[in-house]
């Protein structure tokens, strides 16, 4: 089995190298050579980027042939390509009209899901009429009452994202000691909330509890609908 694992392994190496115009090391336990051409050959090189003006759709490997006029060059180069079947090349458009690439931000955020089981804050977002047809959305945290000891929080990384995948608000609250403070609200202690404006829409607000040392607590998730107040004068709030 382990003879035959290691077959596989050479033979996918020989593979890769043979497509992609590259060496395969194999056969040796000295590998400063190969390494060192590895080095020499990708300490000067030229990014060349094809796309195919016939745009094929048949699902066949298609060969690449690049030429140079400078002689005593050795070009080495991808060899090829598979191109999409029209099935293939149908459900890309299809997935790229109706489902947007998700942010990066919102890509981290589904590895870290939250873990449940207890809840070290509380908080409250609030929301009012903001400016050009925006609206004005206030965050507010505090400790939870069983947050305690090496648990209670100092800290809240909060990233909100829009609807349309941008991040109208990224940073801690309160900022740590050096940074520039956001803006807070008279009456409100700590610093522990923090305004922006976005436009209506569902927005995501994703959260990273720090402790005074700096290490995330735990993570937090919800979505908040956004009303639309350029035809209205009225305030919300919901607490989390």
């Amino acid at each position: 089995a382990d003879r035959n694992a290691l077959r596989s392994t050479r033979d996918t190496l020989f593979v890769l190298a043979d497509e992609t115009d590259g060496r395969a090391i194999t056969n040796t336990n000295n590998l400063k050579p190969g390494l060192e051409q590895m080095l020499r050959d990708s300490s000067t090189y030229y990014l060349l980027g094809y796309n195919s003006s016939r745009s094929p759709t048949d699902g066949k490997y298609h060969e690449i042939e690049a030429r140079v006029k400078r002689d005593g060059v050795n070009v080495r180069h991808r060899q090829g390509y598979w191109a999409l079947t029209e099935r293939d090349a149908e459900r890309a458009l299809t997935t790229t009209l109706n489902e947007p690439p998700k942010a990066v931000d919102v890509a981290l955020g589904v590895l870290a899901e939250p873990r449940r089981g207890r809840r070290l804050v509380d908080t409250w977002v609030g929301m009012a009429k903001g400016q050009d047809g925006k609206t004005k959305v206030t965050f507010l945290w505090e400790p939870a009452p069983e947050a305690r000891g090496s648990e209670r929080p100092a800290h809240v990384l909060l990233t909100a994202m829009s609807e349309a995948g941008g991040a109208p608000y990224r940073g801690r609250v309160p900022e740590r000691a050096g940074t520039s403070r956001q803006r807070r609200t008279p009456g409100v202690s700590d610093a522990t909330q923090v305004e922006f404006e976005v436009e209506p829409g569902t927005l995501q607000l994703s959260m990273a509890i720090e402790g005074d040392g700096g290490d995330v607590l735990e993570r937090d998730r919800h979505e908040v609908d956004i009303p639309d107040f350029s035809q209205t004068q009225a305030d919300q709030n919901a607490k989390g």
